[in-house]
């Protein structure tokens, strides 16, 4: 597990922009990384076999906190940069760094509290 000197480096620099630090605002973070199998079944035995197919596309989840005074500004900020071209450098504190496809957020919400 990455220390949380090593989350200050978590960041995307989207293609043509600057960089996103995205340290400050995380609020859990989530990695799928496995690989992609093909079962072949057979009747009248019981499993099956498998083969290894490669791995799948790494996923990374991210729960980002947007906090200030000017959070709206933030988030559609955010959502604009996205939107011009969610491709670009994905640095990650367990995996350094790496090209990646931002797939947008959802979930979004306010609380006034």
């Amino acid at each position: 597990m990455a220390g949380l000197e090593e989350y200050a480096a978590l960041s995307f620099t989207p293609q043509g922009q600057q960089a996103l630090s995205l340290a400050d605002m995380v609020l859990s973070y989530d990695h799928d990384h496995g690989q992609r199998l093909a079962a072949f079944e057979y009747l009248k035995r019981d499993g099956a076999q498998t083969e290894n197919m490669g791995r799948e596309p790494f996923r990374v989840s991210i729960n980002l906190c947007f906090v200030g005074e000017n959070v709206r500004a933030q988030v559609v900020l955010f959502a604009q940069i996205l939107d011009e071209g969610p491709d670009g450098l994905f640095v990650d504190p367990l995996f350094g760094e790496f090209q990646a496809t931002c797939e947008g957020f959802d979930r979004a919400a306010i609380d006034f509290d």
